[in-house]
């Protein structure tokens, strides 16, 4: 309430905060229809603040319902994998270690193309089941002591489209089944089963590609003794730019103690 009638000390008192602005001379029924006003306002205001704090409590509440679910649903969804990953060792148990050593050892390799999140859980997953196929290729294949004869050769080569389409069509897994199908394709194109060239190979096939190599010379199979790591990494370099992303290779020996980071994991 003032005696000033001009409009810039109007603006001026309802910029600092007033509800509304009477000049004098002023009748009390305009008086109070303005206290009224401004009484009713602060009442909306006050139930306005109230909701907030009520609705930014519900959220809180909600976003932590959520993230327990979420997090039950990863958990689930490892379990999973866990079990789909177990069907492969039927006929051969140490594949459980090297399964290990290949997800933690890809996704390792891949941070350092900053993958993250999701797209990393992908190359894990699809690293840990790479082999899911081999379910559907006959056990005296598989469990042969010595080497495979060029038509067992070409009955293995198929696990890569089998595992694939076992998991093609499970959401949580359709990322992690490229890896599946890709994990022996070739940079030069040679590769099975698509025989893609190059970049046409999905990056985290490329890069598991050159992790399972690594792992599988480095230790002890079926049919050979363990390689020495020197002479793997000298083989890996070899076939940089044929078998290998020459990008990947690069990326893989500048990874610091290579030879105790990526060592055999029991």
């Amino acid at each position: 309430m003032t005696g000033t009638q001009d409009l810039s000390t109007a603006v001026f008192a309802l910029r600092e905060g007033a509800y509304d602005y009477i000049t004098k001379p002023f009748s009390f029924s305009l008086l109070m229809d303005r206290l009224n006003s401004a009484v009713g306002k602060w009442r909306t205001m006050v139930f306005h603040n109230h909701y907030l704090s009520y609705l930014e409590r519900l959220v809180e509440k909600k976003t932590e319902s959520l993230t327990t679910s979420q997090n039950e649903i990863e958990q689930s969804h490892d379990n999973i994998v866990l079990a789909l990953g177990t069907a492969g060792e039927m006929y051969n148990p140490e594949t459980e270690n090297h399964r290990v050593r290949v997800s933690v050892n890809s996704a390792f390799l891949c941070r350092r193309f900053s993958a993250e999140g999701v797209k990393l859980r992908d190359l894990k997953w699809g690293a840990y089941l790479h082999d899911i196929g081999a379910i559907g290729i006959p056990a005296r294949i598989l469990s042969k002591p010595g080497p495979v004869t060029a038509n067992e050769y070409s009955v293995i080569k198929k696990h890569s489209l089998l595992g694939y389409s076992l998991l093609k069509n499970i959401d949580f897994l359709s990322g992690a089944s490229e890896v599946v199908l890709n994990h022996h394709e070739k940079y030069d194109g040679t590769g099975y089963p698509c025989g893609l060239e190059g970049k046409k190979i999905p990056l985290f096939a490329r890069i598991f590609s050159v992790i399972d190599a690594f792992d599988a010379m480095v230790n002890d199979c079926l049919y050979r003794k363990a390689i020495p790591v020197k002479k793997v990494i000298r083989k890996i370099k070899r076939n940089s730019g044929t078998h290998f992303d020459p990008e990947i290779v690069k990326e893989f020996l500048q990874i610091p103690d290579l030879e105790k980071t990526l060592s055999p994991v029991s």
